[in-house]
Order: structure tokens, then C-alpha cells, then sequence
């Protein structure tokens, strides 16, 4: 053995740099996981075994990680309908063992059955193998798997049906109507013994899937919005090429499924969620650009839509200033996309804001300037890398000097 152990900072932050979907989806797998592992830590074979309880539940949360190093549209079983789809899906598996190797310099095979590297490679190879031999990668049955591997794919079982599969657009499926469906995938997709233990006092599994439901609903009520990020090309018309990738916000609920780009800025403002939610965004954009950046060597230019109400806040420039430093950005990489300026806005106000953002180390742009702004005629007074506004303006922004180029 190297001597070399896993990093699970590493490792957490892998899972932290997934969508908040499949982020949620690993806490609650933990937190069933933990359910059931009280329920048979004190039992003779559990004990006979010499496991660790806090090492499987803790595996558990990582049983996803290979999602980190396959496509976005592939992360969720039921967008994956192709054989094509189905494979890169599967990936994950193969992918995530991969993945903890190479990041964290190890080699699972040269670990003891105690180690807790053990315990990660069973939950991450086994929770989706079946019972009797129909799961993949390996269709292993149910003597072959080890008790991380049963316990694993129970608890990614039980969260699909109550939360992830609502989330994806299907019916949603009520705490009893989920622990029924269990009962009937023992000995056929789940270990029959380790689903009787876990039913064995449903009034009281129930009360704890209800409980993790309601806390999720009270965390909706003042966090309800994740980000995805769809990237779409703009054309620098002065260069005739393309060099930026304009970032489309995707709010993505957990529960009640993808909310259109279109929709991004009234729903963000209705649920008072704007601020936090660009910010979230932009951070998201940063941590993309250094892992683009680390596989690839280079990292492409891409613009962030920020909505201008954002900059009255006191704290909002400052939060971001200190992003590009953090992830060890190249100077320029992001461009913010300031949007939604009115006639009423102080131009001396933007002028701070842009001058310590390119200070930071972003590119800053303009975006549709209403009719009638004051910033119209302070253009040249504006340290703008960019502006991107109606077809009127066009030949008036042209010959400023300071445009990085334009968009129409």
C-alpha cells in the first residue's frame, strides 16, 4: 500500500460541485443510510462482521460522485431512454471509481476489507447492482454484495421514488406508497433481510421519511432554487469570430423539476432569490472555468448575465471581487453582462462597480440599455470591455473606442 489514504475534503468537494439536485439526492441517501444502519449496528452478524457504521454511512454520500465526470444530460436515469444514453448513464459507475483513484492517487485494490476506501468503492461500484443479478455493472446477486452495496442502493432506492423521481416530472409518490414499494423490491432489486429490518416498524420509518420531507419543504421556502448553466455562443461581430460563451441561467428546483431560462429573472425576483441565486451563478461559472482550465490547459472566454438591481447591493461587487482570486481564474475569463438598466440609474454608481470588477480580474459588458438611460451618454467614461444593445445603438457604439465588441 502507497500509504496514501482518501481525501474526503476532496471528495466533498467533488460532490459540492454537482448539480444541487444530485447533491440533495446523496444527503438524503446519507441520512437513510444512517436510518438503517441504527436499526442493525447492535445485531450479532453486524457486529461478527467487524463493519463500521460510521464508515458506511459516510460512503453512502459519496456513492455518486463518478456524476461529476459525465455530461449534465446524462446525470438522471429517466433522461437517459436511448441504449446510446443508457451507457453514458452507466458510466457513472466506472467513471466514479476512476475519478477517486486519480484525484485522490490511490488504488482501492490495495486496501484491507476495514478500510474505509473499502467501504467507498462498495457504495460507489454496487448501488446499482439487484438482488437477484439484474443490477449493473457486474449483476452481481445478493450473497455477492457487500453490506454497503445493500445498504446503498436501499437508500438511492427509497430517495428516488419519494424525491428524485417527483423531481424529474413523475408522479409524486407518498411516504406509505414508497415503503409499500420497497417491501415489494425485497429479494428482487434489494436484500430481502436488510429491507424487513428497515420496515420491520413502518409507523415509525414514516414519521423519519416525513420528517426529512417536511425539512425539505422548510428549506424550499427560503432556499428553493439551484442553478444549471446552458452555454450558447456569441459572435463578436468586429473580429467576425466567436469568442464568448454566454451563460443562460436554468433554475432547478429539486422537487417541482426545471424551470425554463425565460422564466430565470421574474421567478428569481418573485421568490426574492435574485441576488443570491447570481451570485451562486457566478461562483458556479468560476468553479467550471477551473476545472476546464485543469483538464484542458485553457479555459474559453463566457459572459454572465447579471441583473443590475444586483449591484445596489452593498455586498454583492464585493462577494464577487473576491471569486476570480479564490479559483485562481485567468485575468479576463468572465465577463459580467450587466441587464436591465433604466433611465434612472446613476452612471458614477456603475462606474465604482465596473472599475473594481475589472479590477478583480472580470470583463464587464453592457446589455440592453433601455431608451433614454443616463449611461448613454456617459459611454466613453465607462471602462466597458463589451456592449451588447439594440440594433439602434449599433452605429453609435461602434466608433467608442472602449467596446470590446458588439452584439445586436
Amino acid at each position: 500500500m502507497t500509504g496514501k489514504r482518501i481525501s474526503r475534503q476532496k471528495l466533498n468537494n467533488a460532490i459540492k460541485a454537482l448539480p444541487i439536485p444530485v447533491q440533495e439526492h446523496c444527503k438524503r441517501c446519507k441520512l437513510i443510510a444512517g436510518y438503517l444502519v441504527d436499526l442493525i449496528r447492535l445485531e450479532d452478524w453486524f457486529l461478527d462482521a467487524g463493519l463500521n457504521p460510521d464508515h458506511i454511512v459516510s460512503a453512502v454520500y459519496l456513492h455518486d460522485v463518478g456524476k461529476c465526470a459525465i455530461p449534465r444530460d446524462n446525470l438522471y436515469a429517466e433522461h437517459n431512454e436511448t441504449a446510446a444514453k443508457k451507457k453514458v448513464y452507466r458510466s457513472h459507475v466506472e467513471e466514479g471509481v476512476r475519478f477517486v483513484e486519480r484525484e485522490c492517487d490511490i488504488d482501492f485494490a490495495s486496501f484491507g476489507e476495514r478500510a474505509f476506501e473499502r467501504y467507498v468503492y462498495a457504495a460507489i461500484t454496487e448501488h446499482h447492482e439487484q438482488a437477484d443479478g439484474c443490477g449493473f455493472p457486474r449483476a452481481l446477486r445478493s450473497k455477492a454484495m457487500t453490506v454497503t452495496g445493500k445498504i446503498t442502493a436501499i437508500a438511492d432506492a427509497l430517495d428516488n421514488m419519494l424525491f428524485v423521481g417527483a423531481a424529474e416530472g413523475a408522479q409524486e409518490v407518498g411516504v406509505a406508497s414508497a415503503v409499500e414499494a420497497l417491501e415489494g423490491m425485497a429479494g428482487r432489486e434489494l436484500d430481502r433481510d436488510l429491507v424487513q429490518a428497515l420496515t420491520r416498524d413502518k409507523t415509525a420509518l414514516c414519521g423519519f421519511l416525513e420528517y426529512i420531507d417536511t425539512r425539505n419543504q422548510n428549506k424550499r421556502k427560503r432556499d428553493a432554487y439551484g442553478l444549471q448553466l446552458s452555454f450558447s455562443p456569441i459572435c463578436n461581430i468586429q473580429e467576425n469570430r466567436k469568442v464568448d460563451y454566454y451563460v443562460t441561467f436554468v433554475i432547478n428546483d429539486p422537487y417541482w423539476g426545471i424551470i425554463r431560462p425565460e422564466v430565470f429573472w421574474p421567478v428569481a425576483e418573485h421568490t426574492g432569490q435574485l441576488l443570491r441565486l447570481t451570485k451562486l451563478a457566478v461562483e458556479r461559472v468560476c468553479i467550471t472555468c477551473d476545472l476546464v482550465a485543469d483538464r484542458h490547459g485553457e479555459c474559453p472566454h463566457v459572459s454572465v448575465p447579471v441583473a443590475s438591481a444586483c449591484l445596489a447591493n452593498k455586498t454583492f461587487v464585493p462577494d464577487l471581487c473576491k471569486l476570480p482570486s479564490k479559483y485562481n481564474l485567468r485575468k479576463g475569463s468572465i465577463c459580467l453582462v450587466i441587464d436591465g438598466i433604466t433611465a434612472e440609474d446613476d452612471p458614477e454608481a456603475y462606474l465604482l462597480a465596473i472599475t473594481d470588477l475589472r479590477e478583480a480580474g472580470y470583463r464587464v459588458a453592457i446589455n440592453s440599455m433601455k431608451d433614454g438611460s443616463t449611461l448613454l451618454s456617459s459611454i466613453d467614461r465607462l471602462p466597458v470591455d463589451a456592449l451588447f444593445v439594440d440594433a439602434a445603438y449599433t452605429a453609435r457604439i461602434v466608433s467608442n473606442e472602449n467596446t470590446y465588441g458588439v452584439a445586436s
